[in-house]
């Protein structure tokens, strides 16, 4: 199976993600728009690695606080337009706040699949213990976020690549890999990681 590079946005799909994720998320006192598009981030890289393709069509951008969908803002507008969802605000602090999206009147997850709720419950899991500023650092890690220009789309050839320490080198040989996968396709990434005389 040959995975695609790029992808168009589902607005169905991306809203039913969104819809799932927020109700499955209610007792998440941690919950907040910054860890729903970290985990609309795993949720599609996790897709992406397991069906050569993401749930949501979306693309995802090196943001300061991590992946961040392409055109968020837009997104996230037409999702409370839409009553997908409806962002209230917490005020945590005198310096902090929380946007907090809450499941709206019209929200619907009936275009995912099984197997897409599957993917979206492990990384429910896999961060349920994480809040924003955990979940942000942990995606800090990522060679896709790593190796991205800032307010530049991440490769999807990149997905699930983790890396404690980035050094000069190590980002240079990064870059290197994901030109190769480009080329070569990605059923090789693993051993070109792996192995350091392998590029």
């Amino acid at each position: 199976m040959e995975a695609q590079k790029s992808f168009q946005l589902q607005w169905d799909k991306f809203a039913a993600a969104v819809a799932y994720l927020t109700e499955c998320s209610e007792r998440d006192e941690t919950f907040g728009c910054a860890k729903l598009v970290e985990l609309l981030y795993y949720a599609d890289g996790a897709a992406y690695l397991q069906l050569g393709k993401s749930i949501t069509g979306s693309n995802y951008i090196h943001a300061d606080h991590g992946p961040l969908p392409e055109d968020w803002q837009s997104l996230a507008d037409q999702l409370e337009r839409e009553e997908i969802v409806r962002v209230d605000v917490e005020v945590l602090s005198s310096r902090h706040q929380r946007q907090r999206p809450l499941l709206g009147q019209k929200a619907t997850t009936s275009p995912l699949n099984d197997q897409e709720r599957s993917i979206l419950d492990d990384q429910l899991r896999r961060f349920a213990e994480f809040n924003a500023g955990q979940i942000e650092e942990y995606s800090h890690d990522e060679v896709a976020w790593r190796t991205t220009e800032p307010q530049r789309v991440m490769p999807w050839e990149l997905a699930g690549i983790r890396i404690p320490k980035l050094t000069d080198d190590v980002k240079v040989r990064g870059q290197r890999i994901a030109e190769h996968i480009q080329k070569n396709g990605r059923q090789i990434s693993r051993i070109l990681v792996e192995r350091q005389d392998a590029i």
